[in-house]
């Protein structure tokens, strides 16, 4: 006997969550997480706490909303902080006074284009040399961060009061809040977007579903590869842009040490490292979590070593996870 749908609220509350298991059960992390930061110390709830957390996650999450889109055709890429630490560093070598003291939106533009750069790298490094994306995004970051030290010898470039462009994505709010965190929001949409409604955004799904089919029926793969890792390096240039305002200098060891952190929140978001699976939405809560769970450790005083362990254990679980959903498991 067919089976009825069922229509009612609960029903339909019970069908939601069969479908997006995932997401509520980070969600509700996410809110326990809360409860333990309010528990554990005063300060937490606070505006300006909250605010803290917001600005923090602005850049991490733009890079993570790229990386959605290329981690979705299955396969890690651990090359956009190394991306964003030379981007970061062209943009203060062109816009400080000391150097070529170009204007702020010209800096702005040479990110964007090593972004572009950093993705065709890891796309040729994948489609036409075929190398799996963990083993070439890896070797493309070591690339990346060896010029991010070369470009200046290793010296710290200052940005503090160069530009008022540079002052006000580093301490502009709105309502309170960073306006690099509305920038971040804009590129969840966008990216969103594209991967709903869009043919391309069909075709990665797709690709990361099953490659051989989609390939057999018609789907040109290596031009939606290079388009998806275009996406993942353009993301690291404009969080390149951010986080230096943020910080009002340029640093090449910006990010060093912490190239899984974003993969991290993209995978606990719901993703699977074997591709097709997963969306934008998994990604900010499952990046949210994470910086909520590291504004905790630094208001309770606790130390970068534990920090560092308890990272780990996280992404232990968040690829555990994945196989348990129907991820490829290690045989």
């Amino acid at each position: 006997m067919e089976k009825t749908q069922d229509l009612s609220f609960i029903g339909k509350l019970k069908n939601y969550f069969n479908k997006n298991s995932s997401l509520v059960t980070l969600m509700i992390a996410t809110v326990v997480m809360v409860i333990v930061g309010w528990v554990t110390q005063e300060a937490f709830m606070t505006p300006g706490n909250w605010s803290s957390i917001m600005t923090a996650l602005s850049a991490v999450g733009t890079m993570g909303a790229g990386l959605t889109v290329s981690m979705l055709l299955g396969g890690l890429d651990v090359s956009q902080y190394s991306i964003l630490a030379f981007a970061g560093m062209l943009f203060g070598v062109m816009v400080s006074p000391k150097w070529w003291g170009l204007p702020f939106w010209v800096g702005c533009i040479g990110c964007l284009i090593v972004g572009l750069v950093g993705g065709l790298v890891n796309a040729f490094l994948v489609c036409k040399l075929r190398i799996i994306p963990v083993i070439a995004t890896t070797a493309s970051q070591f690339i990346w961060r060896g010029f991010a030290y070369i470009l200046t010898n290793n010296t710290y470039i200052s940005l503090i009061k160069v530009d008022p462009g540079i002052t006000y994505l580093s301490s502009g709010k709105i309502l309170g809040i960073s306006v690099n965190f509305y920038i971040m929001l804009a590129a969840f949409v966008f990216v969103w977007f594209i991967l709903k409604y869009s043919t391309f955004g069909r075709k990665v799904f797709a690709i990361g579903a099953n490659i051989r089919a989609a390939y057999l029926s018609g789907i040109k793969v290596n031009k939606v590869r290079t388009q998806a890792y275009l996406f993942g390096g353009v993301f690291a240039g404009i969080g390149a842009i951010m986080t230096c305002c943020l910080l009002s200098s340029s640093m090449p060891s910006t990010g060093a040490g912490l190239q899984m952190d974003v993969s991290a929140g993209v995978i606990l978001g719901g993703l699977s490292i074997a591709g097709g699976k997963g969306d934008v939405i998994g990604t900010f809560f499952g990046l949210l979590f994470l910086q909520i769970l590291a504004n905790i450790f630094t208001l309770n005083n606790i130390n970068s070593y534990w920090q560092m362990v308890c990272k780990g254990v996280v992404l232990v679980v968040a690829i555990w996870l994945d196989v348990l959903r129907g991820g490829r498991g290690y045989n």
